[in-house]
């Protein structure tokens, strides 16, 4: 519900829209987050949003080192 109203246009687009773009909108907080020693990281691919098949986005923090050798790994 609370997604719902953050983009409105979803299910009331405005007149302007002609409606035959699919949606291109995922939250990377809707995502699974995956824990590691050196960070984490949540990441959206064609399967959450099916539209993108060529690209994959990657949200994540790492502590201070956390990004050298195999801290993700």
């Amino acid at each position: 519900m609370l997604r719902d109203l953050q983009n409105p246009d979803m299910f009331v687009p405005p007149k302007t829209d002609a409606g035959t773009i699919p949606n291109l909108k995922f939250s990377f907080s809707d995502t699974h987050m995956q824990l590691y020693h050196g960070g984490w990281s949540r990441e959206v691919t064609a399967r959450e949003l099916p539209i993108s098949t060529t690209l994959a986005g990657v949200n994540m923090r790492l502590t201070p080192g956390g990004g050298s050798g195999n801290a993700l790994a």
